[in-house]
């Protein structure tokens, strides 16, 4: 065990760089310098930095911040500490799991990546997340990097993002605004369906195409018709001839689910004979008046 100057040791280069929003340590244990001893990794190698902090300069940053005189380390070498547990030891160290963000994630997966060791990545998964963060963060990284940025924003989920990427880059820049107004769900409807729309093709211009559903009033519903254009046919045709019989009559008319039956059905509320007869004389009008929408069915 041996002393560094805080500045010293907030100088020195990390061996690992993913930790990006480190949780500052307690003003009072920094005051009293009750700061645990940093690991330094020791090179005699002349093709690295004779010193390199394992963990801890946001440590080092806070002490020197409080103007404590030095810091207790703790050197290795690369015998005493390889790589793999030198990572184990930084992780173990900032004991904040379930708390990284989804940048220091994907980072931390690159880092496991290169390491190339799936028995590593097994010790390191329950040190950081819970959840399967660690894994996640490696689906993301193989995302573009439109849809990789909704996904870590958790704007889509990984599996909308997964499907978004049969959708074309150019199509996705000019639908962003479009894509931003959604709700997270209706993200995840409108992805998906216009992905299935392009699995057929576009027959105009990617530009064209998307600046269509772009300038739409309701784009959602536009995808919609593109993906099911003889489903929204019927249901457009279902709508006029609904509105034009029943239309301020609080009579509501539903067809059979995507049309595949043989019955609609109505529905209408009542709190006196008077409204009632109202009621009955709109399902007149229907059944007089409504022959077309047998048509649909």
């Amino acid at each position: 065990m041996t002393t560094i100057t805080p500045k010293a040791a907030a100088s020195l280069p990390l061996l690992f760089d993913f930790i990006l929003s480190p949780e500052p340590p307690d003003a009072g244990i920094v005051g009293e310098g009750l700061l645990p001893p940093l690991p330094l990794l020791v090179s005699r190698s002349g093709n690295e930095p004779p010193l390199r902090l394992v963990w801890g300069r946001h440590i080092a940053e806070a002490a020197l911040a409080a103007e404590v005189p030095e810091l207790r380390v703790r050197e290795f070498t690369k015998e005493e500490l390889d790589p793999e547990n030198a990572l184990l030891l930084c992780l173990m160290m900032e004991h904040r799991r379930d708390r990284y963000t989804a940048l220091e994630l994907e980072k931390l997966a690159v880092i496991l990546a290169e390491m190339n060791r799936k028995d590593l990545e097994e010790r390191v998964a329950p040190l950081v997340s819970s959840t399967g963060g660690i894994r996640q963060a490696s689906r993301r990284l193989a995302l573009r990097q439109d849809l990789r940025r909704l996904a870590r924003e958790e704007k889509i989920d990984l599996k909308t993002a997964e499907t978004a990427a049969g959708i074309p880059e150019e199509i996705v820049r000019i639908l962003e605004a479009v894509i931003e107004s959604l709700s997270f769900s209706e993200r995840r409807i409108f992805l998906k369906t216009l992905a299935e729309v392009l699995i057929r093709g576009v027959p105009e211009g990617a530009e064209s195409f998307a600046r269509r559903i772009a300038d739409s009033s309701a784009p959602l519903d536009e995808v919609h018709r593109l993906r099911h254009p003889e489903l929204s046919s019927m249901e457009d045709r279902f709508r006029d001839i609904s509105s034009r019989i029943l239309k301020g009559s609080g009579v509501t008319l539903r067809p059979p689910p995507y049309f595949e039956g043989r019955r609609f059905s109505v529905s209408f509320e009542f709190e006196s004979p008077a409204m009632l007869d109202r009621k009955l004389k709109a399902l007149g009008r229907l059944r007089d008046e409504g022959g077309d929408l047998y048509d649909l069915l």
